[in-house]
């Protein structure tokens, strides 16, 4: 069995997102801490496990851009064709009615990161933009799950929670 390697542990910010990675000694790529434990932080790379030193992170860096980018016009068109008018997430066709904090409000159409975009992964590319309601993008935020269907889900259930329905 090989000897763990130490690596530098290091907190990356992600917008609000905080994050513990290393670098690898050997390749001196950086990939997410795995686990905390005892002795350090473990991560994966070069198909071994890292240690890292036991003692926390002395500084944090911020790897996300401030530049945001907007989707081109035609990219919006498309996907909002796509997509027959309706939110990614929840389904529900813009411009529809619905009741929030007793105000009938209608549903915005926002174009929304599919990978959000706190976790810094720098992917402004069109492809990676859905067309969501106001509502559903505000319940996603900086989440990811495993799959689409857990997240419309999990969005289902705060609509439910916010007692957030359909105007009559």
């Amino acid at each position: 069995m090989k000897r763990p390697r130490r690596a530098c542990v290091e907190v990356l910010a992600f917008g609000r997102v905080r994050m513990r990675t290393a670098v690898c000694p050997r390749c001196q790529t950086r990939s997410f801490v795995e686990e905390a434990t005892a002795g350090g932080y473990v991560t994966a790379c070069c198909d071994e496990r890292i240690v890292t030193a036991g003692e926390e992170p002395a500084r944090v860096a911020s790897i996300a851009s401030h530049r945001r980018r907007k989707p081109s016009e035609f990219f919006r068109r498309k996907v909002m064709r796509l997509q027959h008018d309706k939110c990614f997430w929840c389904g529900r066709v813009f411009g529809s009615l619905v009741v929030i904090r007793g105000e009938p409000t209608p549903l915005r159409c926002v174009m929304d990161h599919y990978i959000p975009r706190a976790l810094g992964l720098e992917n402004q590319q069109d492809d990676d933009f859905v067309a969501s309601c106001h509502v559903c993008n505000g319940f996603k935020s900086s989440r990811i799950l495993a799959d689409e269907e857990s997240m419309r889900d999990w969005i289902r259930s705060r609509w439910e929670a916010k007692g957030i329905r359909e105007a009559a």
